[in-house]
């Protein structure tokens, strides 16, 4: 499974299929994919 896009605990794969990423609450990324708080201070942080 190659994955094409994250958000939150769901995962898109490039074929569409949509899969509940059970890794997401592991380790460095425990706050899921694309966490709005988290992108926020990142682009902050890059001057974006």
């Amino acid at each position: 499974m190659t994955i094409a896009k994250g958000e939150g605990t769901w995962v898109v794969d490039v074929e569409g299929k949509r899969y509940l990423d059970l890794l997401a609450a592991y380790s460095a990324v425990n706050f899921g994919h694309l966490h709005p708080a988290l992108v926020s201070v990142v682009n902050e942080q890059l001057g974006a």
